[in-house]
C-alpha cells in the first residue's frame, strides 16, 4: 500500500445487484475500501461477476460477503442470500463475520427476530487496523428492543477482547 491516505466508506445499497455500477461509482470516489450493507446475493448468478468471470466485471475490488439471512429467510425461497459485503481494491488479511443473534427463525417478522451479523477486515499494515460494519437501524424505539441492547453488548464484548491485545 502507497503512502497516500486510507479512503474508508460505507454504503446501503438497498439491495441493488449491479455490482459493476457499484464498484464503478467506488472506484470513481476513489475509496479503497467499502462496507456495505443490505446486499442480495444469488450465488449462482452474482458469484461469477464477482470474481471477473461473468458477462460484468466487478473485479476491480475484492468481494467479501457475510450472510445474515439465508433463502429461507429473505425473498421467499428465491436462492438468494442477504448480508453484509466488503469491497476492496487493497488486499485484506483476514475477514470475519460475527453472529450477533438471534438465531435464525425462519421468516423476518419484526425487527426482534431479525438475525444480525457485524463484519470485521483487518488490514496488512504494520499496526493492525480493524474495519467493522454493523447495520443498526436508526429508531426511536431502538433503546426499547432487548435484543439490539443484545447486540451491542456482543460488539462491545468483541472490540474488548481486540483492544486487550494491544494496539
Amino acid at each position: 500500500m502507497s503512502a497516500k491516505n486510507l479512503r474508508i466508506a460505507t454504503w446501503n445499497i438497498a439491495s441493488n445487484r449491479n455490482y459493476d455500477a457499484v464498484a464503478a461509482r467506488i472506484a470513481e470516489l476513489d475509496i479503497d475500501i467499502c462496507a456495505l450493507q443490505e446486499v442480495a446475493l444469488d450465488p449462482a448468478v452474482d458469484l461469477p461477476v464477482l470474481f471477473g468471470r461473468g458477462q460484468r466485471d466487478a473485479s476491480g475490488y475484492g468481494w467479501h460477503f457475510a450472510p445474515a439471512l439465508v433463502p429461507a429467510e429473505v425473498y421467499h425461497g428465491t436462492g438468494q442470500y442477504f448480508g453484509l459485503a466488503i469491497a476492496s481494491r487493497i488486499p485484506l488479511s483476514r475477514t470475519a463475520a460475527f453472529q450477533l443473534g438471534p438465531p435464525g427463525t425462519g421468516a423476518v417478522a419484526h425487527v426482534e427476530n431479525e438475525p444480525r451479523i457485524m463484519q470485521v477486515a483487518a488490514l496488512p499494515l504494520q499496526r493492525p487496523v480493524f474495519i467493522g460494519k454493523y447495520p443498526s437501524r436508526h429508531r426511536r424505539d431502538w433503546e426499547l428492543s432487548a435484543m439490539r441492547r443484545s447486540q451491542a453488548g456482543k460488539i462491545a464484548a468483541c472490540c474488548g477482547r481486540w483492544q486487550r491485545r494491544g494496539p
